[in-house]
């Protein structure tokens, strides 16, 4: 717990001198910065990266997406907003684990009712949007 809170100290002194230009910072850059935003819950963090180009799908060094930090920590804020960017339910790490799966490993259960009901309009999205193509 002190590792986190000492991150999310020093990610937020950096912010707050001027160190991290979001309008400068790399898409990896970001994308580190929103995995560790959703592995702490920090919503604000979160909001402040995802304009600049981190991308909702963010994945660590072990293909473990934000969606799934935030789900395996409770952190339904983060969750909703990565998924109103569009984040992928489905998406697997490295083992094959999804973002349920975590949420009902760790006892999740609202963070789990809230992936599965996501999922299911992410899959009715995506018939609706393969449905409406016109064949030339």
């Amino acid at each position: 717990m002190k590792t986190v809170l000492a991150t999310v100290a020093i990610f937020l002194l950096l912010l707050s001198c001027g160190h991290l230009a979001f309008g400068q910072a790399s898409p990896e850059d970001l994308n580190v910065q929103l995995i560790q935003a959703a592995r702490t819950g920090n919503t604000a963090a979160a909001q402040q990266v995802l304009p600049f180009g981190a991308s909702a799908d963010a994945k660590d060094e072990n293909g473990v997406t934000a969606l799934m930090w935030a789900a395996g920590n409770g952190n339904i804020a983060v969750m909703k907003l990565l998924l109103d960017k569009g984040a992928n339910v489905a998406a697997k790490d490295k083992d094959g684990h999804t973002a349920f799966d975590g949420a009902k490993a760790n006892g999740q259960i609202e963070a789990a009712k809230l992936l599965r009901q996501a999922e299911s309009a992410q899959r009715k999205s995506g018939a609706a949007q393969l449905g409406s193509t016109t064949p030339k």
